[in-house]
């Protein structure tokens, strides 16, 4: 459904890149997305969200969350980043996956 342009009726657009989605979708991962397009909001009637503080790849990942429920290829620079649009837009198993992924990296083995 990520890529399938049937029923899109919003666009998430970053600085260089625009991103066809499905605000039901947005709206059952996130309740920052359900605010924006449940109340009076801007982005309830144009049908456009700006992400100026995000890049690219982390709203490319972050949406094929939203859509599939996986991660693939995670990294530390790209699971932080990650980390920083869950939390931004209140995703919290995204978040919670992201943060578990950190501290397997940063956490010293306890088992040596």
């Amino acid at each position: 459904m990520y890529n399938d342009a049937i029923f899109v009726d919003t666009e998430l657009r970053t600085s260089t890149r625009t991103f066809r989605t499905h605000r039901a979708l947005l709206s059952a991962r996130s309740p920052v997305f359900r605010k924006m397009f449940s109340h009076d909001m801007k982005e309830k009637n144009i049908g456009i969200i700006d992400i100026t503080d995000l890049d690219n790849d982390s709203v490319h990942r972050m949406l094929l969350y939203i859509y599939t429920d996986s991660l693939k290829d995670l990294q530390i620079e790209n699971a932080s980043k990650l980390y920083e649009a869950a939390e931004k837009y209140e995703i919290l198993s995204l978040k919670s996956r992201c943060s578990f992924f950190l501290k397997k990296k940063f956490v010293p083995d306890q088992s040596l």
